[in-house]
């Protein structure tokens, strides 16, 4: 029995030195046996015959860089981890191959404390491989930073990103997590999606890049807590949907901060849009051709030229925004051809142009909202019908309240406030048949003004102006004015 005994606790002993022996690596080389390796210098080039320095094909591998580099010759991978699980690879540089780290068909692993630089295509690479961690990486110089191509539930934490061609990239990828990312002066995009969708991208700062953050036909993603700032474009979504954009900075751009092209149901929420459009004549937000857009409780301020555009949008929601101090353009919030939408409890204010300019829309909701001192009207709206102007309050503003222009019918105006303007309302150019009552003017040059306009009707105002009512060349009105 004792005998054994002393044979079982031998082979025990055995066992427990194999598990935990250091295997040295000083050269290129394969590993297809699980265990910990120790690179014990720097290699240069490839394993000879072979497209690669060091390749793992086996689970339960630990390389151990132990602050030494893997140098390419400008070609091959120089870790290629292929079809393997629970491998870690640590404390290592790997520069100027093709593909730095390769992980192909790989889980369960781990890529930490590694530098990837001067890699041809791309610095750290994963394809068809997923629930892996990239965590505390630096990538310079690559073609690509990071690239995760048809992978699943990866998470990128904690990488510096910069002068890549794209910082991260995730192309065809889900349910990935890019955290604690800070993407720089990459020629193309600090963080790219392509055709991604249910992935998380958070406590990223990505400045003086092309475009900060791009997403293209790529949905159900999220964006919060985000810095874009010095880039063309700060966050650009393009034929993406279902996404949310929230707590976000986006500064100091030279095109928009935020841009929406042809994306439905994308909220952005939260956020500060300002000083952007430094180098043209976009505005902090942009979104066109799109439908089924939230723009709630953000500040828009200090852009150039438009604080927000919004055209050609299907049921918009803008809420609770601060839209202030833009300077240079029409307008501080820019709406063209908008159905179905509401523009409420909005402050609009101290803009260069006209507060809110509504141009060939119908059947919105202009609610509660403050739209005062700006430097040109206050609302003003353009061959646009049916819609609905109540519960405003258009004071201070240099001249009009509220400006109905060019076949602008059938609308609606209601408990309005519109004091101390040039004129508190105009109505010019056909346009007919609006409601205008329950609201109060006081100490504007001209209370309400009609020219060439008819079969409105005007009643239950209190009106204390200069002149109360001017009328030039319309056809009648209705009056009760008290």
């Amino acid at each position: 029995m004792k005998k054994l005994f002393a044979g079982v606790l031998v082979l025990v002993l055995l066992c427990l030195q194999t598990v935990s022996a250091e295997t040295p690596i000083s050269s290129c080389t394969n590993i297809d046996y699980s265990g910990y390796y120790n690179l014990t210098q720097n290699l240069t080039g490839l394993k000879s015959g072979a497209d690669y320095c060091i390749k793992i094909t086996a689970s339960d591998v630990i390389l151990d860089g132990n602050g030494h580099s893997l140098t390419g010759l400008g070609n091959g991978n120089g870790v290629y981890v292929y079809g393997a699980s629970n491998v870690t690879i640590k404390n290592v540089t790997v520069e100027d191959y093709v593909y730095g780290v390769y992980l192909y068909s790989s889980s369960n692993s781990n890529v930490t404390n590694v530098t990837v630089s001067g890699n041809s295509m791309y610095g750290i690479y994963l394809s068809s491989s997923n629930n892996n961690n990239i965590t505390d990486v630096t990538a310079s110089n690559n073609g690509i930073g990071i690239l995760v191509q048809f992978s699943s539930y990866n998470s990128i934490a904690n990488v510096t990103a910069s002068s890549n061609g794209d910082g991260v990239y995730l192309y065809s990828s889900s349910n990935n997590s890019i955290a604690n990312v800070t993407a720089s002066s990459n020629s193309y995009c600090g963080i790219r999606l392509y055709s991604s969708s249910y992935n998380r991208i958070t406590d990223v700062t990505a400045s003086n890049n092309e475009d900060g953050i791009y997403l293209y036909s790529s949905s159900n993603n999220s964006i919060t807590n985000v810095t874009a700032s010095d880039n063309s474009y700060g966050i650009f979504l393009d034929y993406s949907d279902n996404n949310n954009i929230i707590d976000v900075t986006a500064s100091n751009n030279q095109g928009s901060g935020v841009y929406l092209e042809s994306s439905s149901n994308v909220t952005v929420a939260k956020s500060k849009i300002r000083s952007n459009n430094l180098g043209g004549t976009w505005a902090g937000i942009f979104v066109h051709n799109s439908s089924n857009i939230t723009v709630f409780e953000n500040t828009v301020t200090n852009n150039k030229y438009y604080g927000l555009v919004i055209y050609n949008v299907q049921n918009l929601k803008l809420q609770n925004n601060q839209i202030v101090d833009n300077c240079g353009g029409e307008a501080g919030a820019y709406l063209h051809s908008i159905t179905g939408g509401s523009v409420t409890g909005n402050n609009i204010s101290e803009n260069t142009g006209i507060g809110l300019a509504i141009y060939y829309s119908s059947n919105n909701i202009i609610e509660n909202n403050t739209i005062q001192g700006n430097l040109k009207g206050g609302i003003y709206l353009y061959s646009a019908s049916n819609n609905t102007i109540t519960n405003v309050t258009a004071n201070n503003n240099n001249y009009e309240g509220i400006f109905l222009y060019s076949a602008s019918n059938n609308n609606t105006i209601t408990n309005v406030t519109a004091n101390n303007n040039l004129e508190g309302i105009l109505l010019s150019s056909s346009s007919n048949n609006n409601t205008i009552k329950d609201s109060v003017l006081k100490n504007n040059s001209y209370g309400i003004v009609l020219e060439s306009s008819g079969n409105n009707l005007i009643y239950n105002n209190y009106f204390n102006n200069t002149n109360n009512v001017t009328i030039y060349d319309s056809q009648p009105n209705t009056w009760n004015v008290t």
